[in-house]
């Protein structure tokens, strides 16, 4: 995998990821965040970076960076895109699950849950700051959806339409889980 800069190697295991000379436990990794960043010179394309960001228990950070750059092939950014794909697949399935796990019996506890400016607690979802507060029941809770680097959170209007409700960026911890968690929180909770 391309930093940019120089290669690292990349490999997924059953247990574990290794990134260089670095290796974690999926179990290990507390959170994950991902960004992409396009850069462009006027309607040219100069390179696609995605990015994930992982952190674990004991506060070490780690940034994984996917490169397809200016000169590269056309098969070689679609396999950088594909990569990405299957990175956030295979986090979603070793870490997003158990973490989500963790989420729920937190709110069954009566803890709050917090992904920047959306709560989660048992009755529901807060959503904004300050006088801009907004109160959902989980009944109310569409779902949620990546759109251009936010995780967003839509409601369901009374004609059956979903409406967004609040959106955080992806790269805040764990915020991109909650694509799986609030349909898991609307079937417990709602």
């Amino acid at each position: 995998v391309s930093s940019g800069l120089r290669a690292r190697p990349l490999q997924c295991f059953e247990h574990s990821l290794a990134y260089g000379s670095d290796e974690w436990r999926y179990d290990e990794i507390e959170s994950i965040g991902y960004q992409l960043y396009r850069f462009r010179l006027g309607l040219n394309p100069l390179s696609e970076v995605y990015e994930f960001t992982l952190r674990t228990r004991t506060g070490r950070t780690e940034r994984v960076r996917l490169v397809a750059g200016f000169l590269s092939s056309r098969a070689v950014k679609g396999n950088t895109d594909l990569l990405f794909q299957a990175m956030v697949s295979l986090l979603h399935d070793r870490v997003g699950r158990s973490r989500n796990l963790r989420y729920l019996s937190q709110l069954r506890a009566g803890e709050v849950v917090r992904f920047g400016s959306i709560r989660l607690h048992r009755s529901g979802v807060r959503v904004g700051r300050g006088p801009f507060t907004r109160e959902l029941a989980w009944d109310d809770i569409a779902g949620a959806e990546f759109v251009h680097g936010a995780v967003v959170v839509h409601r369901t209007l009374r004609d059956g339409g979903t409406k967004k409700c609040g959106s955080v960026s992806m790269s805040v911890d764990n915020a991109v889980l909650l694509a799986d968690l609030l349909p898991l929180a609307v079937e417990r909770y709602g």
